[in-house]
């Protein structure tokens, strides 16, 4: 019975994806530009999907996903809280720099400002005696520079 039950869950779970009531998660939308392989460029609203390693750029009328592999670079503003983030971090006032840092890293991901925010959330962490945390950033850091690296693999 225990089995039926999972199976109808995950059935559940399936549907509502498919009908979009539930969603994948994603990062947040930002506004810059997508410099592909190509060095065409692509403007507009920046999301990145994490399970289909693809962003969406989407602007007035048009969306359109574009594969990791084929995008050379991502070109998006710096974030405003950034440069208050790591004043703090380097004004060894950690447990202030924690929340926009986290902000940043989960809005960013996969645009530029997100490995820079974790290296400071990492130090942040690692002083405030969490180190589990600051090794889960370094680790994320390390993974998100695979992942530029070796587009075309499953990193």
């Amino acid at each position: 019975m225990k089995q039926h039950n999972r199976s109808i869950v995950t059935l559940c779970m399936a549907a509502a994806v498919m009908a979009g009531v539930l969603t994948v998660r994603e990062a947040a939308a930002v506004t810059g530009t997508l410099v592909l392989t190509d060095n065409t460029e692509i403007q507009g609203d920046i999301s990145w999907f994490a399970s289909s390693r693809e962003y969406n750029v989407s602007s007035a009328s048009v969306s359109r996903k574009v594969p990791l592999r084929q995008v050379n670079r991502v070109i998006v503003a710096k974030p405003a809280q950034f440069d208050a983030a790591v004043q703090a971090v380097q004004g060894h006032r950690y447990a202030a720099a924690v929340k926009p840092l986290e902000a940043i890293v989960k809005s960013y991901e996969m645009m530029q400002w997100d490995v820079m925010a974790a290296r400071f959330l990492a130090e942040a962490y690692l002083s405030l005696n969490q180190a589990g945390k600051a090794v889960e950033m370094s680790e994320r850091i390390i993974r998100v520079i695979a992942r530029l690296r070796y587009r075309g693999s499953d990193v």
